[in-house]
């Protein structure tokens, strides 16, 4: 062990225990306030951090520098290193003998530092000081899709309006599925040009109890009306000309189908029922021809089949199962939404604006979930987004 950060830092310069020698620019020794209460360590320098010498310098220390503004800390309070101290090649992970000769370095820095709280940043940096059994579990990925796929998504439905425009309206707003098919046409304000969020679209049986609670075989099933997924999910959205566009020309597509199919038109109403399971209060939608009269309110939902049928969520159930094996694209329709907040960080959103855009609880949704995913940064959101733009000719 070395006693100072001089010694430490020249021998740590000089090291050539394993190949990755052979292919840095620059070893990245770590930075920051050597004698600081907190001690941050990642998994190891990138191509940026490689030519600069620094940690976290590059995509990574954007998303470190706007952590730390949100939690009120300043980088240079605290101390910033790496498991390995030179660049592994095409950013791969460390293997277990290069990391292996790099931990002395770093128990070194530790012990010399004294930190009170070490914070891990990652997967790497977790088992190689906690161990091999603290491992992270993959979660579901993230798939963003290009604007190719987008528009060969959007061209393979173009004959099925109720899919095409649920589509096109996760594409160009982030909602969840449930909020999408949850939407009716009065949350759309076409002067305003925004979209309201505050309900969403849940499938249940007879008995009122979830799908997946089916109650001795009755697989028959209706629609409600629920309650968003949190507070932060009850918005008001802006959208572009795009969409704006496309709903209109909708609107006047359902119009004429509910004029032509006449009688046989099916419309829907809302209906206050207890739900059996925790006695409270619900909306539940109820189906009926249009020559039938009900006493009831009625519920204009924006995505139905060009016959008025309501389908909810399960309206994708077949889509998937083309996008996936006859265009070949592995996404589900909460790729829409991972894609429209990706792009808009990328071209320089406000994260701020997104996260209420997306309708996040807190910030830090957004960072864990997009932010990872993205290279540039900048400002502003629908007209950014706008600006990419699909070729819908």
């Amino acid at each position: 062990m070395y006693n100072n950060w001089e010694e430490l830092e020249k021998v740590v310069k000089q090291c050539r225990k394993c190949k990755l020698c052979e292919t840095r620019k620059n070893v990245v020794f770590g930075v920051g306030n050597r004698g600081t209460d907190i001690m941050f360590i990642g998994e190891g320098p990138g191509a940026d951090e490689d030519a600069q010498g620094e940690p976290f310098v590059g995509k990574a220390g954007k998303l470190m520098n706007m952590a730390f503004d949100m939690l009120g800390i300043k980088r240079e309070e605290v101390y910033i290193a790496n498991i390995v101290k030179c660049r592994p090649p095409n950013n791969r992970n460390p293997q277990d003998d290069e990391a292996e000769n790099c931990l002395d370095y770093l128990r070194n820095q530790v012990i010399l530092v004294k930190p009170k709280i070490i914070v891990l940043l990652g997967s790497v940096a977790l088992k190689n000081i906690l161990g091999k059994e603290y491992d992270i579990p993959d979660s579901d990925p993230v798939y963003i899709l290009s604007n190719e796929e987008v528009e060969k998504i959007l061209e393979r439905f173009s004959n099925n309006p109720c899919v095409y425009y649920a589509f096109l309206t996760a594409y160009y707003t982030g909602l969840r599925v449930s909020e999408v098919f949850g939407l009716t046409w009065d949350d759309i304000d076409f002067v305003k040009r925004t979209i309201t969020v505050n309900k969403n679209i849940l499938k249940k049986n007879q008995a009122g109890g979830t799908k997946k609670r089916l109650i001795s075989g009755n697989s028959t099933t209706v629609w409600y009306f629920g309650t968003c997924k949190t507070k932060g999910s009850y918005r008001t959205i802006e959208i572009g000309d795009t969409l704006l566009k496309a709903l209109k020309k909708y609107k006047e597509e359902q119009i004429q189908n509910r004029k032509d199919y006449g009688d046989t038109y099916m419309k829907h109403y809302k209906k206050i029922v207890n739900n059996p399971y925790n006695n409270k209060p619900e909306i539940k939608i109820i189906n009926a021809y249009a020559e039938l009269e009900v006493p009831l309110e009625e519920v204009k939902l924006v995505f139905l089949k060009k016959n008025g049928v309501f389908e909810g969520t399960d309206s994708c159930k077949y889509p998937f199962k083309v996008i996936h094996y006859e265009l070949g694209i592995p996404c589900r329709f909460h790729d829409f939404r991972d894609t429209h907040a990706t792009r808009l960080i990328e071209a320089g959103a406000d994260i701020k604006a997104v996260s209420k855009r997306l309708g996040h609880s807190n910030i830090r949704t957004t960072y864990e979930i997009y932010v990872k995913v993205t290279t540039k940064m900048e400002s502003d959101t629908v007209e950014k987004f706008e600006s990419i733009g699909l070729n819908l000719a």
